[in-house]
Order: structure tokens, then sequence, then C-alpha cells
């Protein structure tokens, strides 16, 4: 699983330096300061960490640490191995290692995995590499000429208390450098069994989980950071997604989720699951989504268990959807004339059907309610209905009809785009760029006639970050440069208000 990282820390602790053997003894370990604040999730998952640590050249083939016990078979007592300190800050209950860059690379095909140890009154304690139905302890694996990265499981510690890591190699390739880093976690999330499952609904995180005492369903490998949710099955074929996925960039970012009968057990996980499927909060974010048309009763509890992906710290939000439908549903379509966007849509027949809601997003994945339509209950004749926003914003717009029963159940019946830009019949025109930008960005308006205006950068929910101008534009063209390099890094909207037309731009800072 490759790595793609952005570390979060400027702390490089270099080992370079040492002789070849220096740091290949407990008793010689060089010490490591931890993050002592904890990884977070809101408003997104950020993963705080050490900063990069340096491993050069493990060190010979001996380990002079216990004798026995699990870590050691994990390891291999004759592995070439080196090792480093750290007391846990407060705050922190857990950690997991991850390894992140290389500096050189071996000769052959080499694994490294690590090995948590507490040392206390002449006593040496396994306290985490891996194990369980799975061994997740390996943090680096050059092979065919490539490094591949990994996060370990999470392992639980004791703030106050001293711990040793040793690093060692499997192989008895020559000797190689690389970088990994020591991520800090706060308390584990209450639902990490079965027993304490939540209610799938919502937006979710697995911060700071632990891994399963079962399996990994087939459509993944490896359980490292799970979570478990339940859901009360509807009447009928129904789909469950997670959408809107945003990791901290483990692997690909991937999350992974499965559903089942009854609750899991057994690293050959039994039952088999319902469905399982995999979505990415990366680069290119698409939505794990499962869908489940037999072999359940209406009514009956399901458990969701939901994994990150090679360690992966992820966030999304579900969206369950009863796919048999209680309205048939011929058509819905946009159309914007005089700065306003008219939705129409269409009915064959209704059964219970409540009301219809009309919503509205930037970007086809974040949504707001922008007006209710009352239903006809149940009907078998043809009914025709309309909505008018009155507000809409520049630039392009997704607009999303959902219907709702009696019974509260509601389903997403159509999403359609539109470009409203086109059909408003503004006396502005405005062009931003680069976008996204840094520090800098220009903005062409041109206006028809001359106007005061306002120009101001604001946040997804309307609230002014930034005032960019208050003046005068003249008829034509106007270039303007703005700085916007104190505005953290996101998602924006420029707002220009002049006379009586508002235009939003959706504008990204790196």
């Amino acid at each position: 699983m490759k790595r793609t990282l952005t570390f979060l820390s400027a702390i490089l602790i270099s080992l370079a330096c040492l002789s070849q053997t220096a740091n290949n003894s407990y008793s010689s370990a060089p010490s490591v300061t931890l993050n002592s604040t904890v990884s977070t999730c809101t408003p997104s998952p950020v993963l705080n960490a050490t900063g990069s640590i340096a491993v050069s050249n493990l060190g010979t083939a001996t380990h002079d640490g216990p004798s026995s016990g699990y870590c050691i078979t994990t390891l291999g007592i004759s592995c070439k191995n080196v090792w480093v300190k750290f007391t846990i800050p407060a705050g922190v209950n857990g950690i997991a290692v991850e390894g992140t860059s290389s500096g050189s690379s071996p000769s052959g095909t080499s694994t490294a995995s690590v090995c948590l140890w507490r040392y206390a009154s002449s006593t040496w304690t396994c306290v985490g590499a891996g194990g369980g139905c799975s061994n997740s302890s390996i943090i680096a694996n050059y092979s065919s000429g490539s490094w591949n990265w990994s996060r370990t499981r999470r392992i639980n510690v004791t703030p106050g208390q001293t711990y040793y890591l040793e690093i060692g190699t499997y192989s008895s390739t020559s000797n190689f450098n690389f970088n990994f880093r020591i991520i800090s976690y706060g308390a584990t999330p209450s639902n990490i069994s079965c027993a304490t499952a939540i209610n799938a609904n919502g937006t979710q995180c697995n911060n700071g989980s632990v891994a399963p005492n079962f399996g990994a369903p087939l459509c993944w490998l490896y359980n490292e950071n799970t979570v478990y949710f339940t859901l009360t099955a509807p009447s009928g074929n129904f789909t469950i997604q997670a959408n809107s996925i945003i990791c901290d960039g483990a692997s690909s970012g991937y999350l992974q989720m499965a559903v089942y009968s009854s609750c899991p057990s057994g690293c050959t996980p039994s039952p088999s699951p319902l469905g399982c499927d995999v979505g990415s909060g990366g680069g290119s974010p698409y939505p794990a989504v499962i869908t489940i048309s037999s072999g359940v009763s209406a009514g009956q509890l399901l458990y969701l268990i939901i994994d990150g992906d090679a360690g992966a710290v992820c966030q999304w939000t579900f969206n369950i959807i009863n796919n048999t439908l209680p309205v048939e549903f011929r058509d819905f379509n946009v159309e914007c004339s005089n700065n306003q966007v008219n939705c129409y849509w269409n009915t064959a027949s209704e059964i219970n059907n409540h009301y219809f809601t009309i919503e509205r997003s930037p970007d086809g994945i974040n949504y707001i309610t922008i007006g209710y339509v009352e239903g006809k209950g149940t009907t078998n004749s043809p009914s025709a209905y309309t909505f008018t926003d009155r507000n809409a914003p520049s630039g392009i717009m997704y607009y999303r009809l959902k219907q709702t029963d009696f019974d509260g159940s509601s389903v997403i019946l159509k999403q359609v785009a539109i470009n409203t830009e086109k059909c408003t019949g503004t006396h502005l025109t405005v062009d931003l760029y680069p976008n996204p930008f840094s520090e800098q960005f220009n903005i062409n308006i041109y206006s028809k006639e001359n106007t005061n205006a306002e120009i101001f950068l604001t946040n997804p929910s309307g609230r002014i970050v930034k005032t960019l101008f208050s003046g005068y534009l003249e008829e034509g063209s106007n270039n303007l440069k703005f700085s916007a390099g104190d505005v953290p890094p996101g998602f924006y909207y420029l707002k220009v208000i002049a006379g009586n037309e508002v235009i939003n731009h959706k504008i990204i800072k790196q």
C-alpha cells in the first residue's frame, strides 16, 4: 500500500549520524518526543504525529531485549534491528507507527516490522506487534524495486510511561534507510464492538479505533481500525451508502464497508457478509455502496462494519435509500430565466406520498434544502409539480428531488445540473484565476454599467471570512488582484454584490 503523506510536524529526528550499531540496543535507544496533541476527525480527519524519523542502516543481526514472546515471534530473533524510546504525554492513550518514505534502497527483498515494549522492574512486556486475525506490525516493505508503506493497528498505551519501539527486518539483505512517524491517538470511540454499535446515520468517523476480533471480508485484506453500526432493514430492496468520504491520506484514502445479518466472529468471519464495498476519500472520491435485494426481512437488525484501509482515518456520511418507490416517477427537469430556476416533475401514480423535498448543491455532494412541495397522498392519476428557486447562486448548480412517505422513509428520485450563469440575465460577468490558488488570485469583472460593488470571501455557510473590495466598478472590464495568504486552506465562495445582483463563485485555497 503506497503512501504519499504530508508530515504534520517539522521535527526531524535523524539517526543517520550514529554508527551502524549505536542504536541496535535498547540501552542506547535515542529518545523521541511524541506529539501531545491527539488526532481529530472534525471538521475533517487530521492525524497528529511526530515528524519524519530517519532509521539509518539497521543494525547487526542481534536482539538484546527479551528472549521470548509474541513480539520476538513476530520480528524474528535474528533480525537486524534498531530501537527508539519515548514517554507517553498526557492525553495520549494510543499510538500507531507508520512507514513514510525511503532514503535508500536495499538489495533483494526486505520487510520492516515494529514491536512495542514496556520495560519496568527488569520485566519486559510486549505491548503490541500486530496479532489477532491479521498481523498489522509491518510498516515498510521493499519488493521488485519499489517501496510500500503501511500503518500498524492502534496500540493502547498509558500516559507517563516509557516505551521502547524496536524495528527489525526479516531478511538478510543489505542495510537500508527509511523513515517512519508515530501517530498520537486519544480515547477510543464508543462503538468498537457489536455490543456498543450505534445507529448508522449522519456523519461518522473511525478516528482512534482498534482492530476487531474477526477477519476481514473478501473485498479487503485486513481490519485495522473498525467501528460498528446497526441498521433496521426497511421493506424491499434498499441501498446503503457511505458518502462524502474524507480520509487522512493513508494508502489512497480508502474506506471499507460491509453489512452482516449478525455480529461477525472468527478469523474467517461467520456469517459471510450480505455485501461489502470500498469507497475512496483520496484524490478522486467515490462512495462505498451496498445494495441489499434479498435475504433480509423488513425490520431485521443488521450490523454495518466500517474500517479504514491500512489504518486510514476517515469521515463519511451515511445515506440509506429505499429502492421500493412509493411514487411512479416520470421525470425531473430544471430551467432558468430572469434570475430564477424553475423545477418541474411529474408522477404517474402515488402511494402514501407525504411531500417532496427540493435540494441544491454547488458540487453535487453537499446539499441544502431549499423547499418542500406537498404530495397527493395516494392517487392513480398523473400529477404535475413545480417549484421556483428565486435565490439561485451563479455557476453550475445541482438540484436533487427527494420524496418522503407518511412513515418518514424517503428516497432520492433524481439529480440534475444547470449552469445558472447562462440564463440569469445578469449585468455582471465574473472570471477568477488561478483556482485553486495559494497566496493571490485575480478577478476580471465585466459590468454593463457603472456601479458600486462589494466583494467578499465567505465560507460554505455564507459567513464572511474576508472583505476584499468595497468601491466603484466602471462600465466594461475591471481587473482586480487580491491577496488571501492569511486565509486557511479550504473551500470558499467569492461573493460579488453590485446593485441588486449577487454572484457567488466557488474558489479553493490550497
